[in-house]
């Protein structure tokens, strides 16, 4: 369905990727990462009942249905977008081959959500924290002390032994 409104290049992140890396868990969507032609973008939203979140022709993201499940798709745009899509890696989900993140963008994208919305604040440090605990010796920290800043680093690296408390005031700011 994403290739028929010029998706071609898309990996899965969020619950879907958490599921990879560490333990399945139960999930309200499905998020994606891809590219998305801007020309395309109306079209999609009208066809599967969307939303935009961003300005400019082509959004950050875009919110659509299908099947019952709704997808948040993360418009790729910057270059850590599309490095992110580069590495992304084959794995079987359910009996389906289907690309997902890597661990190490998995976590930046958790960190980037977090800057910015704080709706569901406890599961995406559940996941982070599941992520760090099962990957911990296989983590490309190199990786992601490119694209994070050293601040969200530090409590990356500390998640596994900080309290939900030390951490919701980190993150909080008090």
């Amino acid at each position: 369905m994403l290739r028929h409104h010029g998706v071609d290049d898309f990996a899965f992140t969020g619950g879907v990727a958490v599921g990879v890396w560490s333990a399945p868990r139960q999930t309200r969507d499905v998020d994606v990462c891809g590219t998305l032609p801007a020309a395309e973008v109306d079209r999609l939203l009208a066809i599967r009942d969307g939303v935009r979140g961003g300005a400019g022709a082509l959004p950050d993201m875009v919110r659509f249905r299908i099947a019952g499940w709704d997808i948040d798709l993360f418009v790729s745009k910057s270059d850590y977008d599309r490095e992110c899509l580069r590495r992304a890696i084959e794995v079987e989900v359910d009996g389906t081959e289907v690309r997902v993140v890597t661990v190490e963008d998995l976590l930046i994208h958790k960190m980037i959500k977090l800057r910015s919305d704080r709706r569901r604040i406890l599961q995406d440090l559940a996941d982070v924290r599941a992520v760090v605990d099962v990957q911990r010796g296989r983590l490309d920290w190199s990786y992601v002390e490119k694209w994070v800043p050293v601040d969200e680093l530090a409590l990356l690296r500390a998640i596994s032994t900080s309290s939900d408390e030390d951490l919701l005031q980190r993150l909080l700011g008090r």
